[in-house]
């Protein structure tokens, strides 16, 4: 049923077999999904976990094994050169009742100064935290949208089509 032919080099009068293949029936040309294996399911460590699923393949699951942080010795870090620029102050998202609502209220009373980045600057938070809790006024909204509405009307035809195929593009992320 299934005849094995061996293709052979000839080198420096000596014949060397280097590939064997099957040829199989039409019938048997492709295997099953089930059947075939690939180089890592061959070489998976035997602790690595593994999930039976309802149509019966095997899940193998992989470990993400973060990297050890490395220390570097007081030596090598007195031989680097100086920093570019000051290491970045770590933003905290504890915030009092207090400063919330001072937080608010200067977003309220006038956004076009206190926007997001600088209230994240003056309170030490993550700028997401200041989207959530202190969102824009309906006012701003319509001001940015308006302003939008105008640099778009002054673009050129091939701008326009520029930016709504972008806007397309990013649709189907």
């Amino acid at each position: 049923m299934f005849r094995t032919r061996t293709v052979c080099i000839q080198r420096a009068a000596s014949v060397l077999p280097t590939t064997t293949s099957t040829i199989l029936p039409r019938s048997a040309k492709y295997p099953t999904i089930s059947a075939l294996r690939t180089f890592y399911s061959w070489n998976v460590p035997a602790d690595t976990p593994r999930t039976t699923l309802d149509d019966g393949s095997v899940l193998i699951q992989r470990h993400h094994k973060a990297p050890a942080p490395q220390v570097l010795p007081a030596s090598t870090l007195n031989n680097l050169p100086p920093a570019l620029r000051p290491p970045h102050p770590a933003s905290s998202t504890e915030i009092t009742a207090a400063q919330l609502a001072e937080l608010q209220k200067l977003r309220r009373e006038d956004p076009d100064t206190w926007t997001v980045t600088q209230l994240a600057r003056k309170f030490n938070v993550p700028p997401a935290l200041v989207m959530r809790e202190a969102k824009c006024p309906p006012a701003r909204k319509r001001m940015i949208v308006a302003t939008e509405r105008e640099r778009f009307e002054r673009m050129s035809i091939a701008r326009k089509v520029r930016a709504v195929d972008r806007i397309r593009r990013k649709a189907l992320w």
